[in-house]
């Protein structure tokens, strides 16, 4: 009895140990075999909510939050109020005009590029000195790379640089180590994973006088050996750790590793020799009532002050924010973090209750301003709705004073809206407002379609998303973006690419029920009449590529349920205006009596959810977008006292502009040298543009094979100073772009 007790208790241990086993090995397959169907899942049926949680368990792993609560139209919510009035926020006096309790003792220092975007401190600049106004016209390409492959993605990852050697995530997705005088590869390593390095690496000498690369990759964190790319086997199971999901550099201190974790939002530490996990700190307070506000964009860290500093997204459900009340603390966020205390030491949210996809996301950018035999240590952040903000470090006051006044409020029931910020210093270095102004140097045909669009759509400061109405505006990419600012630490200058480009968004509803509503004859008006064009269950028809829509149907469910739909939308008039159609009054009449009581149904069965979709905002025609360029510049800014110094437009639109320099979309990035020549790429135009830095001047500029697609790496050898880009070409908006295969070097001939 005892040995089948015992046999049976291990077949039953066998069997929980293979299925564990299976599920392990199997978790990388299942996850890309069903991906695909769980996002339909997610996007089309009744079953979201849940989809979500599988999907994000997937891929993020047990303690993850899914991508927000899904809003159904009941009869409850449709009882609810509209708010008319906004939220108070206090406003916050700067420390610009009485620094002496901030000055303290230093001097300005300046880092390795053996991190990305510069070192710790994201300045993106470079000490070499040898390229400069004068000389600047024998800059000459010295060497290309090609990494000789189909299968190419978009890499926004800045190369390091160390010993006479770069090292790069190359366009084929691989961990490639080059000599950096003449390109020759001298070692490259090819991974499993679809998303390596996203955004960042870092390099660490370690005391046994080896160097390693740490290099994210999905879910996984890989420990390199720079000398030959072979894993450090030492490092967690055999040269890597998971149990995380981060697309940004990690940043070392002494014997710990930190990196960000997508979601859950937390900064987790590690033992860099071992990768024993020591610990994770929240970056989200623990009773927050929202998903999202990751930490997709960068970290910077002060070791002098023992510091990190982190942005953080906006929170989720992205457009509508009736199910998530409140400010949504440590959303659209700059937090800094006590390493000592593991921590939080202070944050400041500069978008409270996001509406409108506006989180920070740029990295956070450290920097020191002399002041006579003092300096003051300041976190930076340009914003993608233009403003720049600083803050000592320590304390995180402000510079500058910051004040907050009233938005429009919502027409959707329970949507509540905030005071936003508005500040005079720094000076915007962009405009969120879509106006008359925004296009009234556009021909006479483009001006009459924006002006149409205009009768049907809400434009203005801070106008919240509404229901089948659409919303005019600008900075879902920019502003400033994921690729950041340089700064020149000497001239105390910050230069940040700039996009101003037009989006539209709305909030539409999806009937998700699982059968057609036909109870009377009046659905058959409406089948023999729309059903070509709408559908049979009057769903959205809404077809992208990356973010300009190629067709567009809109969704007819729900117009019944609010007052300013029911008196444009389905108003006999506005259907005459914009169909060919034979349906007479009556019969149309009908059509709405059927979709009254149609959504009625929907209603009481919650099979109405609330969706969104946003855009950017095209001519049909050619493509460009429907505003005044320039849409994309340089900005420069002085730090000290929040003036704009200069604005360059840089980028040529070839297919309508020839050889006009007209200000193209960026999506790049800028590096500065010690003579104070910036170097930028990013454009359609596939350039990389040196600009004088102290005037904005466009000093060369050179057309490359491919668009760069992340800040350039700026090194020096021996006395001769080199400027690196990787070429990858494509973007996540541009439709001019190809994909690229190079990373290519510039120095003077």
């Amino acid at each position: 009895m005892k040995y089948k007790l015992k046999l049976k208790l291990s077949l039953f241990i066998i069997t929980i140990l293979s299925f564990t086993l299976f599920f392990i090995l199997s978790k990388n397959f299942f996850f890309s075999k069903f991906e695909t169907k769980l996002r339909g899942l997610v996007m089309d049926t009744k079953y979201e909510y849940m989809a979500r949680k599988v999907y994000y368990f997937i891929k993020y792993g047990s303690d993850s939050f899914n991508d927000g609560e899904i809003l159904y139209l009941s009869e409850k919510y449709l009882d609810s109020k509209i708010k008319k009035k906004n939220n108070k926020r206090e406003n916050i006096i700067g420390i610009s005009k009485d620094l002496k309790d901030h000055l303290v003792e230093g001097k300005i220092e300046i880092d390795n590029w053996i991190r990305s975007h510069g070192g710790n401190k994201n300045q993106k600049f470079s000490n070499s000195d040898t390229i400069n106004r004068e000389n600047i016209k024998n800059l000459k390409n010295v060497w290309k790379y090609n990494s000789n492959s189909n299968e190419l993605t978009n890499i926004q990852t800045n190369p390091i640089f160390y010993k006479n050697f770069i090292i790069a995530i190359s366009p084929d997705n691989s961990l490639v180590s080059l000599n950096a005088i003449n390109g020759n590869i001298k070692w490259k390593k090819n991974f499993s994973e679809i998303q390596l390095a996203r955004r960042g690496l870092v390099l660490d000498k370690q005391k046994n006088g080896k160097t390693f690369v740490y290099v994210n990759a999905d879910r996984k964190l890989y420990k390199i050996n720079t000398l030959d790319g072979t894993l450090d086997k030492n490092f967690g199971k055999q040269g890597y750790v998971e149990g995380f999901y981060s697309l940004t550099a990690p940043f070392i201190n002494e014997d710990k590793l930190y990196l960000t974790n997508v979601t859950p939002p937390t900064l987790v530490i590690f033992d860099k020799i071992s990768g024993k996990k020591i610990k994770k700190i929240e970056l989200n307070p623990k009773s927050k009532n929202f998903t999202g506000a990751s930490p997709w964009m960068g970290t910077a860290f002060d070791k002098k002050n023992n510091l990190a500093f982190v942005s953080l997204g906006n929170p989720r459900p992205p457009l509508y924010g009736i199910t998530r009340p409140g400010k949504n603390k440590n959303s659209n966020s700059i937090v800094a973090i006590d390493l000592k205390n593991e921590k939080i030491k202070w944050s400041f949210q500069e978008v409270a209750h996001d509406l409108w996809d506006f989180d920070i996301g740029c990295p956070p950018l450290l920097t020191e301003v002399n002041y006579k035999d003092k300096i003051l240590e300041l976190v930076v952040c340009v914003t993608k709705i233009g403003n720049t903000l600083i803050f000592e470090r320590k304390t995180g006051k402000p510079l500058f004073d910051i004040y907050y006044k009233d938005t429009p409020t919502s027409n959707m029931p329970n949507q509540e809206t905030w005071q936003q910020i508005s500040v005079k210093l720094p000076e915007n270095i962009s405009s969120i407002e879509f106006s008359s102004k925004s296009f009234d140097k556009l021909d006479k045909d483009k001006k009459e379609y924006i002006n149409n669009v205009l009768e049907e759509s809400e434009i203005g400061w801070f106008i919240p998303p509404n229901f089948a109405k659409r919303t005019l505006f600008f900075g879902i990419h920019g502003g400033s973006n994921w690729y950041g600012s340089a700064n020149n630490p000497y001239t105390g200058q910050l230069f940040t690419p700039i996009n101003h480009i037009p989006y539209e968004s709305m909030l539409y509803g999806t009937d998700i029920s699982s059968s057609v509503f036909k109870t009377n004859n009046d659905y058959n008006i409406y089948f023999n009449n729309c059903v070509s064009c709408h559908g049979e269950k009057r769903n959205i028809k809404l077809k992208k590529n990356l973010e300009q829509i190629n067709e567009y149907i809109p969704s007819l469910v729900g117009l019944t349920i609010f007052d300013h739909t029911k008196k444009h939308n389905l108003s006999f008039d506005n259907f005459k205006k914009k169909h060919n159609s034979t349906i007479t009054k009556e019969e149309y009449n009908k059509i709405i009596k059927l979709f009254s009581d149609w959504d009625k149904k929907l209603i009481s069965t919650k099979s109405i959810k609330l969706d969104y979709y946003w855009a950017s905002f095209l001519d049909k025609k050619d493509k460009r977008f429907l505003s005044n360029p320039p849409w994309g510049e340089i900005a420069s800014l002085d730090i000290k006292t929040g003036k704009l110094l200069w604005r360059t437009p840089i980028g040529i639109d070839k297919e309508n502009d020839k050889n006009l320099v007209i200000g193209t979309s960026i999506y790049g990035g800028c590096s500065v040298n010690k003579n104070n020549i910036l170097f930028c790429v990013g454009t359609d135009d596939a350039f990389i543009y040196a600009l004088d830095g102290y005037n904005g001047e466009i000093l060369w500029k050179y057309q490359m094979d491919y668009a760069g697609t992340t800040a350039p790496l700026i090194y020096q050898i021996n006395g001769r100073e080199f400027v690196t880009i990787v070429a990858s070409g494509s973007n996540i908006v541009s439709k001019k772009r190809i994909k690229g295969n190079q990373i290519t070097t510039f120095s003077l001939d």
